[in-house]
Parts: structure tokens; sequence; C-alpha cells
């Protein structure tokens, strides 16, 4: 099997992954403007078709023409954003964006232009996706188009177009926001549509709720230059012969994920597998491999008594359950650690194994809070960069710590970790553990029995053995896997799943690029 990767800019399209959006029908207009307001009327005033839905404000030289054509040409130096809030349903399934330019006569300087799109809310940051028009050459304009994310995040197509005052040019973006998907059409000289490019939208973004225009550069007074829109549409359908959208890559809702071959150290297949991301308790599984480390030289300690402190205790989030001053052995608390997903746990394992390791470097802060599982958290980060994790930061024990935009790591990361646990027979075994019961003692000699259970739900379906999941609001829902199947063994990673239950059916559809499921 030869390992691929697909590509960042999503044009190429694999037949056999090809995802249907659904038969093309009628257009079922949800919101129209088609500019016949007199001239002069600014872009807050205009009357859209069918409902009132009027942008923000009233941006200078954007203004209807008198003969069913919206002008925009503006005399500002600074970039501007307009809004129209839509109705709340219109996001509710898949919907297009339609617009017919009946010119564009280029004007000041290259790079100026104009984009259409959705957004969650009336700041850059909200950007969802766009459809986007820049001057390019003196006779030419580019069209593009992209997801919100910044920068990293890949155009799905970038085309060039004759500015020709004689041509119309129609184009269309289709939006499926439960899918987090989109595609870029244009109309064709001889009337069909044809499909451009097609690209992933970042679900942090949230649900559209505004169309957006954005106005940047500076455009002259002259009557002669800007660029006349004839018709802007939000359609439930696509336009009249427009094809059904392709996609280039499976239905998977996590932001990043991936599919390694450990045998031959590649990625079979991968999506943002080296995007720095929030992993949630998917970092428990370093610091089980740390524990284990230790254990590995001292077996006996596994028999230690493990104190929850007053810190462990407290500790929020997923837990196991224990109160301050009650203990429980190292072997058990692996399993409160890796099963119920206990972050008290973390914590009692790393005060408890503290003194052990060296201290952090002297450059890095510790606070008081911090000290008693500072050395443990440094010797994460020693041995995440021993197994070739260059692009992980721990700063918690049992998760990501830290503010809303430091990460921890890396699908590509994860995977050596993976790869670097599961050769530990102990680790393997606590992992594939579907409930375990353990004895508490408490501090007054009196015990007591708590029952765990894994979180990760693959538990007990063949071929899957472990490892952990991880979920919160900003990490998304996570899950690492360790999977066999005839002999051959591989881990898939999904950061930022949409919910819990879709990292399961992200990690099955990433599993049936390789292991086809059986037709029944």
């Amino acid at each position: 099997m030869i390992p691929f990767r697909f590509p960042s800019c999503l044009t190429l399209l694999c037949p056999a992954l090809l995802l249907s959006a659904g038969a093309v029908a009628a257009d079922e207009v949800l919101v129209e403007w088609r500019f016949d307001d007199p001239a002069g009327t600014r872009l807050e005033a205009l009357e859209s078709a069918g409902s009132e839905v009027h942008f923000t404000n009233s941006p200078e030289g954007v203004t209807a023409t008198g003969d069913g054509q919206l002008l925009i040409r503006r005399a500002a130096d600074n970039p501007v954003l307009y809004y129209a809030p839509l109705p709340e349903e219109t996001f509710d399934e898949p919907v297009w964006l339609v617009l017919e330019l009946d010119s564009w006569v280029p004007a000041g300087e290259t790079g100026e232009g104009f984009r259409l799109g959705f957004s969650s809310g009336t700041v850059v940051a909200n950007q969802v996706v766009d459809i986007r028009f820049r001057r390019d050459e003196e006779a030419a304009f580019q069209l593009s188009g992209r997801a919100g994310g910044g920068a990293g995040i890949p155009f799905a197509v970038e085309q060039d177009f004759p500015a020709n005052a004689e041509a119309s040019h129609q184009f269309a973006l289709y939006y499926e926001p439960h899918r987090h998907r989109y595609a870029i059409f244009a109309g064709t000289p001889e009337g069909e549509w044809e499909q451009l490019g097609a690209g992933r939208t970042t679900p942090d973004r949230g649900t559209p709720a505004y169309l957006r225009m954005n106005l940047w550069g500076s455009y002259t007074d002259s009557e002669e230059e800007g660029v006349l829109l004839d018709r802007l549409a939000i359609q439930r359908h696509g336009p009249a012969g427009a094809p059904e959208p392709e996609f280039g890559f499976p239905l998977i809702s996590a932001w990043s994920w991936g599919i390694h071959d450990p045998a031959t150290g590649e990625f079979l297949a991968s999506h943002g597998e080296d995007d720095l991301r929030k992993i949630a308790s998917i970092t428990k599984t370093m610091c089980a491999h740390v524990v284990l480390g230790v254990i590995r030289e001292e077996p006996a300690l596994l028999d230690e008594q493990v104190t929850y402190s007053a810190l462990a205790a407290g500790t929020g989030g997923s837990t196991s359950g224990l109160e301050e001053g009650e203990s429980l052995t190292v072997r058990d608390a692996l399993r409160a650690l890796m099963l119920p997903s206990g972050n008290d746990a973390g914590n009692a394992l790393a005060e408890h194994f503290n003194d052990r390791f060296a201290p952090p470097d002297p450059e890095v802060n510790v606070t008081a809070a911090q000290a008693t599982r500072a050395n443990f958290v440094a010797e994460m980060n020693r041995q995440a960069l021993d197994i070739g994790m260059e692009n992980s930061r721990f700063r918690l024990p049992f998760g990501d710590g830290g503010g809303p935009d430091d990460h921890t790591s890396t699908v590509s990361d994860l995977v050596k970790l993976a790869a670097a646990a599961m050769e530990d027979p102990r680790f393997r075994e606590v992992v594939s553990t579907k409930e375990y019961t353990a004895t508490v003692h408490g501090p007054d000699g009196t015990t007591r029995e708590v029952t765990w259970t894994n979180t990760n739900q693959f538990l007990g379906e063949p071929g899957f053995i472990g490892i952990k999941t991880g979920t919160t609001g900003r990490a998304g829902a996570c899950l690492l896997t360790a999977y066999e199947e005839d002999g051959r063994t591989v881990y898939t990673v999904v950061l930022g799943s949409q919910s819990r239950a879709l990292r399961y059916e992200d990690t099955r559809r990433i599993l049936e690029m390789y292991f086809p499921a059986e037709e029944e």
C-alpha cells in the first residue's frame, strides 16, 4: 500500500473518496439582493427580496446605480467590514452564496479587492469562509476561496479571470455548516458551471450568523473604475446546471487527524498533522508513560500507596472520586488516571513521584501551586523530547493548562507517544481494561471499593486495544487509538472532533480507508 496525504490545496479530487452533497434542485432563494433601489442608495438601505435583511452600516462608495446594479467603489484607505444578520434557520442545512459580476474594471494598486462570505460574529476573527476577488494584474482579477483561521489555512482555489466589462462572471460558494466543508464554483461562457476547488472550514469559528462583506484597497473617484454587481443571493440549492459538490477527503469533523503505521514510520493519511493543538486528557498518556518508566526500574513501587493531597482531591474536571487523605496503590492509581480519566489521579501521581526527578530549567517560572508537581511535569517534557516529540509542551500532568492560545501537541507527536507507551506491557494492560474495581484506604484505616469504567467506548470491539480519550471546550473531542488487524498495528489520532460521538465516527472512517468494513 502506498502511503499518501491529502493535498493542502484540495483542488485535486480522489474518486474513491468522493462524497455527494445531494441532488441539485430548484434555487429555493433564502435571501436575495437585486439592487433595484434608486441611484445613490447605500448598502445599508438596500432591500433584499422576500426578507428584511440589511447590512449593518453604510459604506462610502458602495451604492446602487439605479440600473439594477451595485457599484463597489470606495475612497477610504483602510479595510472596512460590513455585516448583514441572517435568519437563524439559514444554516440549518447546506447553503449556496451566489453572485453575478457584470464587470470588474481595475483601479488603484494590485491587491485591492473585496470578499463576500459567512461569519459567526462581527470581527475579523469570526470569519468562517469566504470567496475573494482581488486585482491581480492590469487585465485580470483573482478569485480565491478560503476558510477562516489565519494565514496557515490553505486556499481551496486561486484562479485568475479576465477583467472584461462586457462579460458577466457568475460565482458560487457552497457551504455545509454541519460538515465543515465548502466548494467554489464558476459559471462558464457556455452557461454551465464548474467546480474550481473545495476545502474544509475550521469548526472553532462557530456557526455563521452573518453575510460578511470586506473591502480593502483604495478606489479612485473615476466612474470607470470599480466593480458592478448584478445579483447577490443566498440559496438552499445551487444555480441551475451547477453540479453536485465533490470533496477529495473523507467526511471527518476533526480539526486535525492522522492514521500512522509504526512499522514504516509513515502516515497513511493525515490532515493538519503538524498543527499545534490542545489535546485535553490525552496528556495523561505521557503522565502514565513517565510513571511506568520508574516502575520498570523498581517494579515493587506498584504496591506503594499514593495519598491524595488537598490539591489532588480538589482538582476539577473528570475525577476518580477519592477524597483528601485517601490512598490507593500506584497500580490502582494508574487505572484511576486512565480509565475514568481522573484529573485528581494525575495530580496525585505527579506529587507522589515528583521528588524522583530533576527540577525544571531555571528559566521556567514555577508558581507555588505548581511546586509539588513541577519536577514531574519537567520530566514529561524531557521524555517527550527523548521520543522525538519536538512540537509538544506539557504544562500539567493531566490536561492542557495554559491560556486559550497555549497548545500542547500535534498529531505527528502523539503517534510517537502512542508507539513508545504501547511498548510497555503494563501500559497496554491498563489502557485495554474496560472496567476495574480498586480498594481505597481511608486516613482512619477504613477501606472502601470504587469501580471505574473506561471512557474509551471502542474497548470490547474487535481490533481496538486502547489508548486515551480527551475532551474540553477548547480542545474539542479527542481520541488517540491503537488498532490491530491481521497482525498489523496502526495508531489513529483525531483532535477537535465536533462531539464525543463524532470522535468515534471520525476514527472509524479513517480506519476504513485501510481496513474496509465487511459487507453484510
